[in-house]
Formats: C-alpha cells, sequence, structure tokens
C-alpha cells in the first residue's frame, strides 16, 4: 500500500515538474518568437489566400488555446472574391465573405523550440459567413490560391483540426434557386490533412432556420447534429462510422465521396424504428398545414444518395419507407391501425419539379372502418396529386374529425370507392379547394347514414349512393326526417367549391318524390312563443327542383297528391305550378318569396281553390289562430282567386302593416252553426233557427288592405232569412258589420213552423216588394253590441223612392206620353212622408225600438209603424 502511494506522488510530482517546464517553455517562446511567430503566419495566411483580409488587432497567446501557442486575429473580416458577380442579391451585404470575432493559428510549441514552425489548427469564433453563387455558378467564397501558385508555402500547414463554432451563415445559390440560413453552435474537423491518407472526424451542432428551393422549403427550424467517421485515401472518402441527427430523426451513414474537379456522392441513409411524430413536426409549416393529423408512431426509411454533385449539380437521391402508425389524431378523434408504405424520388432533373413521393398501399383498420388505396405527389412546385380510396367507414368518425355547426351528429357507414386527381397551383392552403374541387371520380356509398342540421332538424335512414364527377355530384338518395320520407335524384355542381367559401355558387337541379313530408319540426317556435332565430336565404345557392308529394302535413294541415315547381336564387325564392289536393279540394297557384339586404322578407302568392271544406280549413289552420268564429261554427265548400302579400322581419314576425288580399270568393252549401253575433238576433228569429243557418251560395269580393279586412256587400239567401252583410274587420279585432234583414223573411219564418210542407228555404210570397231592417254589429269578439242603423235605413228608402219614382215615369211616359216635362213633377213630389206600415201574424213580437199599437181581437192583424222624423232624413 505505501508502494503504491509513493508512485503515485512520485507520479505527480513528475506531470507537475512536466507541466511547469511546459508553461515555462511555452512564456519563454511567446516571448522570445512572439514577433517572428506572428510574420510567419501573417505570411502563411497571405501565401494561401487569395481574397483580401482586414484585422483589427494580432497578437500572440499561450494561455488562450493551451496547450499551443496560438496567434489571435481579432475583429477579422474577409472579402468576397473577385470574380463574383453580384447583381440579384438584394438586401444582402455582397462585398463581405466573412467576419469573425478571432481566427486562432495554432502553433505546437516544441515545433517551435526546434525550429519547426506548422500551423496544426484552425479555431474562428462568433462570427458570420456570407457564401454566395451567381446565376453563372461563380462564388464569393473561393478564398484559397489554386494550387501551384500556394504550393511553395503549403509546408506552412499540417492541419489536425478546423474548428467554427458561433457563426451566422447565409447560403444562396442563384444558380439551383437555393437559399439557407443556419446558425451554427459548433464543426470540427480533426485529422491528418496533409497527408494522403488518413482519417477524418467531423462533428456538426447546428440550426437550420430554413432550407428552401425554387419556392419549396424544405427545413423550417430544423436542429442538426452528426458525428461521422472517414477514412480518406487519395481523394476518395469512405465513410466507417456515421450518425445523421435531424430533429430527433436518427440515421445511420455509409457509404463514400470523392472530392476534386468532379466531386461524386454514393452515400445511405437508414432510419429504423424513429419517432414518426418527430418526424412529422420536421416538416416546413407548408406541408405540415396539409397534414392537419397528429401521427404517433414508429417507421422505417432508407435513402440512397448517389451521382455528382457541386454548387450547379444535385446527386440523385431516392428512398423507400414503411410507417406503422399506431394512431393518427385529429381533434378529439383517432384512427388506429394505419399502414403506409412508399418511395421517394427527387427524379431525372433532381429538383423540385421532378420530385415524386409515392404512397404505394397506405390502410387504415379501425373500429368499423376499413380504408385502403394508393396516394401520389409529382412536382413539389406545381403538384398534381392523385388519391384513391376503397372500403368501409364509419360516419360517426366525421363528428370528431368536422366540427361545424350547421352539421353533426353523424351515424351510419360510407362505402368510398372513388380517385381524386388534380394540379395545383402551388402549396398555399387555398389551393386545398382545388384539390377537392377538381379531378374526383367515383361514388360514394351511403348506408344508414344519420345527421343534424342547425341543431334541430334530424335526418336518419340515408341510403343510397352519390356518384361523383368533378366538383359535380349526383346523389341518388332516400332518406327520412321526423315523419317524412323523401327520395332523392339531383345534380349538384360546384359542392366543394362552395363549401370550401370562394366566390363559386352551389347550383342544385333535379327531383324529390316523397311519400310524405312533415315539415311541423321546421316551422317551429320557441318556448316562448317567439320565432327561433335569425332566417336567412342562402347565399351562392341556385337550385330548381321538381317536387312531387304523396302526402303534405304541417300541424292539423294535410294535403293529398301535391306537385311543384321550386326555383331559388340569392335572396329570391319561387314555387310556380304547385298543384295539392287538399281539404277535401284543390289547390293551384305560385308564389315568391324575397329576402332583402336587412333580412326583411316579403311573400308574394297568387292561387285558385276549388271546393274546399271550410271546418276543415279552419281545422287544419288552427281557426286562423282567433277564436271569434271557428271550425265548429261553420261548414261548406269555398272556391275561388286569392291574391295575397305581406312581409316579415328577419325573425319571421309578419307585418301586418305590409299585409294585402284580394280574394274573389264562392261559398255553396254553407252553414252557420251557434254563431253567437247572429243568435243575438233572437229577437226577429226563433232562436232554433239561429243556431243552425244554411244557405245555399255565398259569393264576394273580399279586400284586405291598411291592416283592414274589407267586406263589401253581399246577399245571404240563408234558412232563417235573407239577409244583405258588409263591414270591416281591423287587425286589432275590431270589427263594424252591416246587416239588412228583409222583414217579410221574418214573418215567412213564422210561416214555415206552421206549415212543414213550406220549403227549406221559406215561403215565397206572391208579393215581390219587401220591406227591410238595418242593423249593426260592431265591437269586439269579446264585447260587441246589435242595434239599429236608421242611417243607412233613411239612405236606402231614399234610393228606393227615387228608383221607384223613375220607373214609374218610364211607363206613363210609354203609355201616355205623360211626364214630358219632369221637372216640373220632381217639384210637385219632393215632400211627401217617408212613412211605412209592416204587419205580421198575431204571435210575432218585434224588438223593444218600435211603436206597437195592441190589437183588440185575437188574430187581428197588428200594425207596425216606424217614423223618422225630419232631422233623421
Amino acid at each position: 500500500m505505501r508502494n503504491a502511494r509513493r508512485i503515485l506522488f512520485r507520479l505527480f510530482m513528475f506531470l507537475l515538474i512536466v507541466t511547469v517546464l511546459f508553461i515555462v517553455a511555452g512564456i519563454f517562446v511567446s516571448k522570445k518568437y512572439g514577433n517572428e511567430i506572428k510574420n510567419y503566419a501573417i505570411t502563411q495566411v497571405n501565401r494561401q489566400l487569395e481574397t483580401k483580409i482586414a484585422v483589427e488587432k494580432i497578437n500572440v497567446s499561450f494561455f488562450s488555446h493551451f496547450p499551443y501557442l496560438s496567434v489571435v486575429f481579432n475583429n477579422v473580416a474577409a472579402m468576397s472574391g473577385h470574380d463574383f458577380d453580384p447583381l440579384g442579391f438584394e438586401n444582402v451585404d455582397t462585398d463581405t465573405l466573412f467576419t469573425a470575432q478571432k481566427i486562432y493559428l495554432q502553433f505546437n510549441v516544441f515545433d517551435i523550440l526546434f525550429g519547426k514552425y506548422r500551423i496544426r489548427r484552425i479555431h474562428a469564433a462568433n462570427g458570420s459567413l456570407n457564401m454566395l453563387v451567381d446565376r453563372q455558378g461563380k462564388t464569393n467564397f473561393r478564398m484559397f490560391k489554386q494550387k501551384k501558385a500556394a504550393e511553395s508555402g503549403s509546408r506552412g500547414f499540417e492541419l489536425e483540426a478546423v474548428k467554427l463554432n458561433g457563426f451566422d451563415i447565409l447560403f444562396i445559390n442563384r444558380a439551383k434557386n437555393i437559399t439557407a440560413r443556419a446558425v451554427l453552435n459548433d464543426i470540427l474537423f480533426k485529422g491528418k490533412f496533409s497527408g494522403k491518407n488518413f482519417s477524418l472526424g467531423t462533428i456538426v451542432s447546428m440550426d437550420l432556420l430554413d432550407f428552401t428551393r425554387e419556392g419549396v422549403k424544405y427545413a423550417d427550424h430544423f436542429g442538426i447534429s452528426a458525428r461521422v467517421i472517414f477514412q480518406v485515401r487519395d481523394s476518395l472518402a469512405t465513410v466507417e462510422k456515421g450518425e445523421l441527427n435531424v430533429n430527433n430523426l436518427r440515421m445511420n451513414i455509409g457509404g463514400n465521396f470523392t472530392l476534386g474537379s468532379v466531386s461524386q456522392m454514393n452515400l445511405s441513409l437508414q432510419s429504423r424504428g424513429f419517432d414518426l411524430h418527430a418526424l412529422q413536426t420536421s416538416l416546413p409549416e407548408p406541408q405540415r398545414e396539409l397534414i392537419p393529423v397528429d401521427l404517433y408512431g414508429h417507421g422505417d426509411i432508407a435513402f440512397r444518395i448517389n451521382g455528382p454533385f457541386s454548387r450547379i449539380e444535385v446527386p440523385d437521391i431516392k428512398a423507400v419507407y414503411l410507417f406503422n402508425i399506431n394512431r393518427a389524431k385529429y381533434n378529439k378523434r383517432s384512427f388506429q391501425n394505419i399502414k403506409l408504405k412508399g418511395r421517394f424520388s427527387n427524379g431525372g432533373q433532381r429538383n423540385p419539379v421532378s420530385t415524386t413521393i409515392l404512397v404505394e398501399q397506405y390502410s387504415i383498420d379501425d373500429f368499423n372502418t376499413s380504408l385502403n388505396g394508393t396516394f401520389l405527389i409529382k412536382n413539389l412546385v406545381q403538384p398534381y396529386i392523385r388519391l384513391t380510396m376503397k372500403g368501409d367507414a364509419s360516419a360517426g368518425a366525421i363528428n370528431e374529425f368536422f366540427e361545424s355547426d350547421v352539421a353533426s351528429g353523424f351515424t351510419g357507414m360510407l362505402h368510398p370507392d372513388f380517385s381524386l386527381q388534380t394540379q395545383l397551383k402551388g402549396w398555399k392552403i387555398e389551393n386545398a379547394t382545388k384539390l377537392l374541387s377538381t379531378g374526383l371520380n367515383g361514388k360514394m356509398g351511403v348506408e344508414d347514414f344519420g345527421l343534424t342540421l342547425n341543431g334541430k332538424y334530424a335526418f336518419s335512414d340515408v341510403n343510397g349512393n352519390i356518384e361523383f364527377s368533378g366538383d359535380t355530384w349526383y346523389p341518388i338518395l332516400d332518406l327520412t326526417s321526423g315523419l317524412s320520407h323523401l327520395e332523392l335524384k339531383l345534380k349538384m355542381e360546384h359542392v366543394f367549391s362552395y363549401l370550401m367559401n370562394t366566390n363559386s355558387s352551389l347550383w342544385i337541379s333535379g327531383d324529390v318524390n316523397a311519400n310524405r313530408i312533415d315539415i311541423t319540426p321546421f316551422i317551429k317556435s320557441d318556448d316562448d312563443g317567439g320565432s327561433n332565430g335569425m332566417f336567412l336565404f342562402p347565399d351562392r345557392v341556385h337550385a330548381r327542383i321538381s317536387v312531387s308529394m304523396d302526402t303534405l302535413t304541417s300541424g292539423r294541415f294535410f294535403a293529398g297528391k301535391s306537385d311543384t315547381y321550386l326555383q331559388y336564387k340569392p335572396g329570391v325564392f319561387s314555387f310556380t305550378s304547385v298543384h295539392m289536393k287538399s281539404m277535401d279540394g284543390t289547390i293551384r297557384g305560385e308564389g315568391v318569396i324575397k329576402q332583402d339586404r336587412d333580412k326583411n322578407l316579403f311573400l308574394s302568392t297568387q292561387s285558385e281553390v276549388a271546393h274546399l271544406n271550410i271546418n276543415t280549413m279552419f281545422n287544419s289552420l288552427n281557426n286562423f289562430n282567433q277564436d271569434f268564429i271557428v271550425a265548429g261554427n261553420l261548414k261548406g265548400y269555398l272556391s275561388g282567386n286569392i291574391d295575397f302579400a305581406t312581409s316579415f322581419d328577419s325573425l319571421l314576425n309578419m307585418n301586418s302593416k305590409n299585409t294585402e288580399a284580394d280574394a274573389r270568393i264562392v261559398i255553396n252549401s254553407g252553414e252557420l252553426i251557434n254563431f253567437e253575433p247572429i243568435e243575438k238576433l233572437s229577437s226577429f228569429v226563433e232562436l232554433d233557427e239561429l243556431k243552425h243557418i244554411n244557405f245555399s251560395r255565398l259569393e264576394n269580393h273580399i279586400i284586405i288592405k291598411d291592416q283592414t279586412v274589407f267586406i263589401p256587400q253581399m246577399d245571404i239567401q240563408s234558412s232563417a232569412f235573407n239577409i244583405t252583410v258588409s263591414g270591416e274587420h281591423h287587425f286589432d279585432n275590431h270589427f263594424d258589420y252591416k246587416l239588412k234583414v228583409n222583414l217579410s223573411d221574418i214573418l215567412a219564418g213564422k210561416a214555415r213552423h206552421a206549415k212543414k210542407e213550406n220549403e227549406a228555404f221559406g215561403v215565397i210570397e206572391p208579393d215581390s216588394r219587401r220591406t227591410n231592417l238595418y242593423l249593426t254589429i260592431a265591437g269586439t269578439p269579446d264585447d260587441f253590441k246589435i242595434k239599429y242603423d236608421k242611417k243607412e235605413a233613411i239612405v236606402n228608402i231614399k234610393q228606393d223612392m227615387k228608383e221607384e219614382k223613375g220607373r214609374l215615369k218610364t211607363i206613363l211616359n210609354e203609355e201616355f206620353g205623360w211626364f214630358k216635362k219632369d221637372s216640373a213633377l220632381e217639384k210637385r213630389q219632393t215632400k211627401q212622408d217617408d212613412k211605412f206600415i209592416i204587419e205580421w201574424d198575431q204571435d210575432t213580437t218585434p224588438g223593444s225600438n218600435v211603436n206597437i199599437d195592441k190589437p183588440t181581437k185575437k188574430n187581428e192583424k197588428r200594425k207596425f209603424k216606424i217614423e223618422w222624423d225630419e232631422d233623421d232624413k
């Protein structure tokens, strides 16, 4: 033990003495030979370099790179070569080749002691390097003189190592359209450079900020490191051992290359089991955007690089690969068990234009999904893309791959069998639109497919096929939505162009056949009774569709066989050739709906209805949202022509101020049942008769304008009495109706009770002269009154008298030639009493507003005299 300690102590003392002697020798050499070594170094540099160099300061240091003696060049700047053309390099300092804060030329101390001056190492630190190649292939970095010119001084260099660290590098090659920027952290070449045969070790650590060739970015912030050992024999360098790491993609390097006037490369790079996610994140941003799926798994890849290389030549590069993707994640959805097998080549021109990336076979075997096909990209500048796909896919995956407020809740299966091929102009993301909108051919089978639109409208049991021809789709589908079942046979043009939000419009044409359509779910309101949101007509959509329905329902509304032709263009929806069987009759017509810039809607329709069951109509249309007169009050059949126009705001609230209608209608076989305003006429007619009134025909021309329903005068020949009605009904539910009741009908009604054999619509009196009673019904459905209308009666009497006089004068004139001077006769007859007498049976009791003279005997007729004062005339 003591001997071991003694040996270690003696060894330590020996090393200490040698170190001290070495330091003393170094200090001695630097003091004594410092200027001589400095001058020697400058001389050797000038002999070797062709370019001009500017140095701020030169000094000699022993301790900066111990144990070597160093000649230190401080703040060095080297000029570019003189035969280089600087044009075409904007915003680049073409005059400067490189700058360095310090350059160390290192000498062996013992070489100097023995008078042998040789530069053993070179170290440059903290600078910049601009390496430029003009369009003719000439460079600015030809620093060294030709071999013959520098040969006499070459003995001054016996390099064993060259090191650079902390350099910003800019490389621009106009001949091959290459631009690269990098930060060189460290690079070390170590070997006997002066010999013909030697071993050369290389260590590299750098950050490649970007690498672009011919507009295609191949690298974006790549971390690169390498360790390679070469065996150099003359100009042939063979890789003995090598490893390259690019963004955590580790590859083994083998092969060789030859340096000379024509350099040749024959290298192989292989990587097995590398991380696919690391490779994906290594892709430049433009290519990475086109693959929005995160890949997790492992892969194998092998490159072969062969051929001449120089500043104007690129070797042939080929690769084969196999990727086993355990998981491909997009948003929240992950696919599993994906395999890719393919090849890569930079092509005959050995540039991006001739580059090919081929996926010979891909397969996806996930839950309920099994797909396979091929994928090809040719020309990385203006890529040609071809994709084939076949198999079965679960539509449920769309829920996580495709997020949209418009469509969600996908279910069912898809069976693709199509190819996609197109030529793009570049790698910009907007060019993906063209990828999808051109060159798509094949079909997509749809099985039990379902989805929900706008979170409200569910479609299920969608089955059929969609054929693709470029950006034109031909869906032939049958589907179910609620109680609706439809069959579609459509042509849809510019589908992807429309979906990708370009300026293209979607054009739809074809046929829709349905055994039943229920539109109730599409017109539901919110729970508070309001509209379910802003109603927008889609932009950039055009449609022409023929629709045929066996049944159409909406709430209580029901229609049988119906046909129409629908047309749509942005902001305008029209329906023509409407033919519908409904409510025991038919409806024909056409209409148009327009939407303005403020999202207001304008509706205009023209329709012809025939034999519509009024009771069914009121039931179907929920009594038009009023309870004044309801389905239980009405029977009969409606026919006529109706023109209608109105407007709605963006929330589908109707604007009553803009509502207008022109209806020429006929009601046949009408019945009015238990209608309260009519029942209140019981002072004149028995209540039982008023509870159920029949009339054979009613005809009128009704106008709706200025929030008012105008009902012109119409005659109703009813089972209770004949009546003439006119009036106005306002949208605020105030109404004012005028009635003219023929009093002889009241008397006839009593006679009908006495004689059952009388006809259903009353007794026909032999005397054609009739006396009328004028009434008004005014108020609201909850509060209305019936009273006499004396003003209307006066106007009517005057008109009747005038017409009667005219008839009498005409007869006398025709028979006897009287009243040739008509004005004198008129003056004599202007003054006469406006009186008339009404007689009715004993048991008839008129209203309380008349003066009744009580009869003295039974069955004696009462006289009913109504007189108006002079002021009432």
